[in-house]
């Protein structure tokens, strides 16, 4: 039998009701992305809010990406991190990977690698394959740490056997320009893998390695 996303809001909302912070935490991303009930920016943050004052930190995440792109309340994105701080420190993965990605793009807070690697550190260990990829290139670049290059592979051979093409493309960088040893092979087997799974990037670097040889 099909799975009844509206009959499964239903209840999901019923035990939000009663207090379960889990449930509010998901009736709130129901509300959010219109799943089983009509999109609805208010009453998600009504719901992440209940969440968060239970101490859920992925409802303080949500809640700064509500207040990130201005869903809901108005957009301020310097607030937004710091929900993503509280979240963070409580242990949401998603809010450490977020902060790793934003300390790295300056985005609402002054560009910082050295804490980009830090929350990415701390997203990349609890298997977050976004945050491996992050970190495997900063580590490979010697962005905000010392170059590292058996890390750097280590973090980025882990994000690809996950089926990341953008670590497989990554790799294909690695073996092609920035390892020890260059191994242009390698490269272009990982690369060619990203490309067929439809990254541009991977084909681009491909045309380059083709047109040097």
């Amino acid at each position: 039998m099909a799975y009844d996303e509206k009959e499964g809001a239903k209840w999901i909302e019923m035990a939000a009701g009663q207090g379960d912070p889990k449930a509010q935490l998901s009736i709130g991303a129901s509300y959010a992305e219109g799943r089983g009930v009509n999109q609805n920016y208010h009453r998600a943050l009504d719901w992440f809010r209940r969440a968060a004052d239970q101490g859920e930190p992925d409802a303080h995440y949500n809640i700064g990406m509500l207040r990130s792109l201005g869903l809901g309340l108005p957009r301020d994105p310097v607030d937004a991190i710091n929900w993503y701080l509280i979240a963070a420190d409580r242990g949401s993965v998603l809010a450490q990977f977020r902060l790793g990605t934003l300390y790295a793009t300056g985005e609402g807070v002054s560009q910082d690698y050295t804490k980009a690697v830090e929350w990415s550190r701390k997203a990349a260990e609890r298997g977050h394959e976004g945050a491996q990829i992050n970190l495997g290139r900063f580590l490979m670049q010697g962005l905000g740490t010392e170059k590292n290059f058996p890390e750097a592979l280590h973090w980025l051979s882990s994000a690809a056997q996950s089926g990341e093409k953008a670590a497989m493309t990554a790799l294909g960088e690695f073996y092609s320009h920035w390892g020890d040893e260059k191994n242009i092979p390698l490269a272009v087997d990982w690369l060619g893998r990203a490309a067929t799974l439809g990254d541009e990037r991977a084909q681009e670097i491909l045309e380059q390695l083709a047109a040097q040889s």
